[in-house]
């Protein structure tokens, strides 16, 4: 009777002891997950304000305050300097993966779905998540590969918006 309790306390101690480890590596990846997230998604917004340093002056008045309006940007221009920020921010190579680098830790590439510049002639504007655009936006569609431990290889896709209401106080 004595050896069946000590293989039961045995047993449940294993147990509590799974559950604790599994606890922590779920904790632990949530925690890389939402640093990861968190990072891409501060890059992304530093890679939309770059894009709004291609002013369309032809189409933006010059005497009317840039802030108490809005900005036409110059849509090729803008998208391409986005994109050049975005490699800069997240540290990829030529091939959109990670450099060494970078925060990115996943060797698989960076997926750039979209980079879309609404400016005040298209608006208002329904972007491609539904989301209704009223202000000049650039709107950036990212998919960041991440490991996830007993999950695999993710992508987290990531919708950011960067308006001018994001250089106001």
């Amino acid at each position: 009777m004595g050896l069946h309790k000590s293989f039961i306390y045995f047993a449940l101690a294993t147990l509590i002891m799974f559950l604790v480890f599994t606890l922590g590596i779920f904790i632990i990846e949530s925690q890389m997950i939402i640093i990861t997230s968190e990072r891409s998604e501060i890059a992304l917004i530093s890679a939309g304000w770059a894009g709004f340093s291609e002013i369309e002056l032809s189409s933006t008045a010059v005497s009317v305050p840039i802030l108490d309006r809005d900005i036409s940007l110059n849509k090729v221009a803008a998208e391409n300097t986005v994109r050049e920020f975005i490699i800069k921010n997240l540290a990829l190579n030529a091939n959109l993966t990670a450099k060494d680098t970078s925060f990115i830790s996943d060797s698989r590439p960076i997926i750039i779905e979209e980079i879309t510049v609404f400016n005040p002639a298209d608006l208002p504007a329904t972007a491609s998540n539904g989301s209704v655009l009223n202000r000049t936006t650039i709107h950036m569609v990212v998919q960041i590969p991440i490991e996830i431990a007993f999950v695999g290889e993710v992508y987290g896709r990531m919708n950011v918006f960067v308006d001018i209401d994001s250089f106001k106080n």
